[in-house]
This record gives C-alpha cells, structure tokens and sequence, in this order.
C-alpha cells in the first residue's frame, strides 16, 4: 500500500512539474516566452459598427500595451489609419451610404485590455472600449453624428501562441437616428515582425 502511495504521490508531483510552465504561459508571450517588461504593439486594420439604421466602416490604427507578468494592458491610441482623409479612410454604410465620416473622436483612453481563456489554443483578447464620437455630411446624409456607446468587443487571434491577425466581433449599442443594437466587426493585424501570443 505505501509503495502505491509512494508512486501515485511521484505521478502527481510529475504533473504538476510539467504544469508550472503552463501556467507561466498564460502571460502575454514574446517569441514564445512570457515577456518580461512592457510591450508595446501596433495594430492595423478595419473595423466596423453596423446597425439596422446604419453605420461606420473606418481603417484604423491603434498602440496596446501589454502589461509585464500579467494578461491585461492597455489600449492607448486608437485613431484612423496614417495618411489620406477622414473620408478616405471611413465611410458610411447601410442608412450612412451617403454620408462623410469625419473627427473619429474616442474618449476615455487608455482602453482595458484582457485575455481570456489566456494559455489555450482558443484564447481571446477582450478591450473594454468607451464612447467614440463621430460626424456625418453630406446632401443626402440623415445624420449629423454618430455615437458607438460603452461596450466590449472580442479579438480572436488567428494563433494564441503566434499572433498575427485579429478577428473582431460583439455588440454594442450606436446613436445614429435613434440609439439601437450594432454588430461589431473587422480584422486587425499585428504590425512588424515580432511574434507575439497570448
């Protein structure tokens, strides 16, 4: 009987051997090795707020912290994409076709960043975005502004442990001609060559 004892209590201290990494893994990772200071990364891409009355489709830029030793960070920036105009760079879709979409305007940066299910194949990043302001023209346009309100978004990666693209997705509510439910949507990508993961 102690010997069975003995093997099992071997077995475990086996397991929990092979566990620790793994849980060191759950931390932000930089070419596969949790990070050890802060790390600031770029992303690019589209992202949009489609609601039944319409809504707004801008190319974006944003900075993100990631926060050393831990699965949360910080959305720091958040503005359209480098170059053009505001009406090359977002339109408006759906009711907004023929408007302009001008002064994309957030409010309340920095922006709560967060993993879930961090360590695992199917993670995801969280951001808890606050208001984001911006203004409509044109002849035909039946708005002057439009209002994405409080929410949070889902980013998928496309690998947790080699991220390169991030798949938006959630719901919010919008104030274009009357406040009502919007999906969200897009895809941004990691800028440079660094290997991150999550």
């Amino acid at each position: 009987m102690f010997k069975k004892i003995t093997i099992l209590a071997m077995a475990l201290g086996a397991l929990a051997a092979f566990a620790l990494p793994m849980s060191a893994s759950a931390f932000w990772t930089k070419h596969h090795a949790a990070i050890t200071e802060n790390e600031q990364i770029q992303l690019t891409g589209q992202i949009f707020f489609q609601s039944s009355n319409g809504g707004i489709d801008c190319q974006i830029q944003s900075n993100v912290t990631f926060e050393a030793g831990s699965t949360t960070g910080k959305a720091t920036t958040f503005e359209r994409l480098a170059g053009g105009t505001d009406t090359e760079r977002c339109k408006g879709t759906g009711g907004l076709a023929f408007c302009q979409i001008h002064n994309l305007e957030p409010t309340e940066l920095p922006w709560i960043v967060h993993t879930v299910n961090s360590g695992q194949a199917t993670a995801d990043v969280e951001v808890t975005f606050k208001t984001i302001h911006s203004q409509t023209t044109g002849g035909f346009c039946p708005a002057s502004t439009t209002t994405v309100t409080p929410g949070t978004a889902t980013f998928t990666p496309d690998n947790a442990q080699t991220t390169k693209k991030l798949t938006l997705s959630g719901q919010t509510k919008v104030d274009v001609l009357g406040e009502e439910t919007a999906q969200i949507g897009g895809q941004l990508e990691v800028a440079g060559a660094l290997t991150y993961g999550i």
